[in-house]
C-alpha cells in the first residue's frame, strides 16, 4: 500500500467516525489517526533506510522531514542520507546530478527561541493550536522576515556546514524544502491562484525575490505591480534577495507547502517550487511541484 493510499484509508474511517466524537474525544481520536499516518510514513522510511529519528528537532519539523523523505520514495526518486557528519537530510541522482534536499519547517519564532549567531530575531506571539483564531498571529511583514531568517540560516548550513565537510560539492545541486505551516498561520488561504498577500506561498515568494509584501498601482497602466525594497525591522534593513542577480546564494531551489499534521488528511495543500533564476532551471526534476518563477522586473 502507498502513503496516498493509507492516507485515503484513513480519510474515510476518519469521515465515518465523524458523529461518534465530541470535543476532547474528538480531538483524541484525531490525534491517533495523524499518529498512525506517521507511523506509516516512518516504517516507509526505515525500510528505504531514509529515516532518521529527529523528534528532538520539534514534533513539526518531524513530520516535514518524514514526509519530505517518503514523497521523494513514493515519486520514485530513490531518495538515500548521507551518514557522515554535516550533511543534507537527503540525496538522490538524475541524469547524472546530485541533488541535495534539506528539510525546513521554522517555528513563528518566538522571543525566547534560540536563533543561530547573526540572524535576525524576529518577534511574535506564541500561537495556541487549540484557538488559532484568539491569539496572535503574524503579519505578513513578520512572515517575510521569519522565511527570511531560515533562507540566512540555510546558506550558512551550507557554507560552514556541508560544503565545509565534503558532503555537497560546487558541481551538486542544493534545493531547501521549506515547510510555512507554524509561520503563516491562517494567512494564506488562496491556493489556486498566485499573485496577492494571501496567496498560497506569496511570504516565501517575497522572502527569496527580494519583496517587501506590497503592491503599488500604476495608473498610466492600470495594473498593480508588486513593491520591492528592503523591509525595516526596528532601525535595521534586512536584505531578502537571495535568487536575485546581486545575490551567488548556493541554493538552487525552493520547495514550499502549508502541510501538516493536522491538515494532511483533508486538504490538498500543493507543493510548489521556486527555481533560483540565476542557476540552471532544475525545476524538471520536479514535476510534483507547482512551479513560480522569479517576477518581471519593472
Amino acid at each position: 500500500m502507498t502513503t496516498e493510499e493509507y492516507r485515503k484509508k484513513l480519510y474515510e474511517e476518519i469521515e465515518e467516525n465523524l458523529w461518534q466524537y465530541r470535543g476532547d474525544k474528538w480531538r483524541a481520536y484525531y490525534k491517533g489517526k495523524c499518529s498512525e499516518m506517521l507511523s506509516f510514513m516512518e516504517e516507509q522510511n526505515k525500510k528505504a533506510g531514509i529515516f532518521e529519528n529527529s523528534c528532538n528537532k520539534g514534533k513539526h519539523q518531524h513530520f516535514w522531514e518524514v514526509l519530505v523523505g517518503n514523497t521523494l520514495l513514493e515519486k520514485g526518486y530513490h531518495p538515500q542520507r548521507d551518514k557522515r557528519d554535516g550533511a543534507p537530510d537527503y540525496f538522490f541522482e538524475k541524469d547524472g546530478i546530485k541533488i541535495h534536499v534539506e528539510a525546513k519547517a521554522p517555528t513563528g519564532g518566538t522571543i525566547d527561541e534560540l536563533k543561530p549567531k547573526g540572524i535576525p530575531m524576529v518577534n511574535a506571539e506564541t500561537i495556541d493550536d487549540e484557538h488559532p483564531f484568539l491569539c496572535g498571529r503574524l503579519d505578513g511583514k513578520n512572515c517575510i522576515l521569519r522565511f527570511t531568517s531560515t533562507m540566512s540560516a540555510a546558506v550558512n548550513q551550507i557554507e560552514t556546514s556541508f560544503l565545509h565537510h565534503g558532503t555537497v560539492t560546487s558541481h551538486d545541486k542544493m534545493v531547501i524544502a521549506i515547510n510555512g505551516s507554524d509561520v503563516i498561520g491562517n494567512m494564506e488561504i488562496d491556493v489556486n491562484s498566485f499573485g496577492s498577500c494571501t496567496s498560497y506561498g506569496f511570504n516565501m515568494y517575497c522572502s527569496l525575490f527580494g519583496l517587501d509584501g506590497n503592491e503599488y498601482f500604476l495608473l498610466n497602466e492600470n495594473r498593480c505591480v508588486l513593491s520591492e525594497g528592503l523591509i525595516m525591522k526596528n532601525a535595521e534593513k534586512i536584505s531578502n534577495r537571495f535568487f536575485c542577480p546581486e545575490n551567488s546564494t548556493p541554493i538552487d531551489g525552493v520547495i514550499y507547502s502549508n502541510v501538516n499534521m493536522k491538515n494532511y488528511f483533508s486538504e490538498d495543500l500543493p507543493f510548489l517550487f521556486f527555481p533560483n533564476p540565476n542557476k540552471e532551471d532544475i525545476s524538471k526534476y520536479f514535476p510534483f511541484c507547482k512551479v513560480i518563477r522569479a517576477p518581471k522586473r519593472e
